[in-house]
């Protein structure tokens, strides 16, 4: 198994599977309290699913979460206090565009949740 850095509570594994050099990937959310988004995580998770497409053989991905009760809490509330209409569209479309790619993965990919999602917002 490989482990990349973390980067703003994200960080990447490969689980070696075996055979023909192939993988599973497991991104994990680390950061503090519940995993929320805002634009310095959505640029790691966008860098971790940069590493997953990079990588060679990668057969899976499974996106979890290291924090204990919560698999995400979706955006950061108090940033929309301290941003405007732009900032925001830009941070919609940052993640619309991140989640897109997971979507778009060649490979299947799931979400193991245990705890709470509450989607983006």
């Amino acid at each position: 198994m490989s482990t990349a850095t973390a980067k703003s509570g994200f960080y990447v594994t490969f689980s070696d599977l075996g055979s023909n050099e192939e993988c599973l990937a497991t991104v994990t959310m680390s950061s503090p309290k519940a995993n929320t988004f805002d634009h310095a995580s959505l640029q790691a998770l966008d860098e971790a699913v940069k590493q997953v497409e990079a990588k060679k053989g990668v057969r899976g991905l499974v996106l979890t979460s290291a924090v204990d009760g919560f698999f995400s809490g979706g955006f950061s509330l108090p940033i929309f206090r301290q941003i405007g209409h732009r900032d925001f569209l830009q941070l919609w479309m940052l993640g619309k565009s991140v989640f897109r790619r997971i979507y778009s993965l060649p490979v299947p990919s799931v979400a193991a949740i245990d705890g709470h999602a509450l989607g983006l917002g």
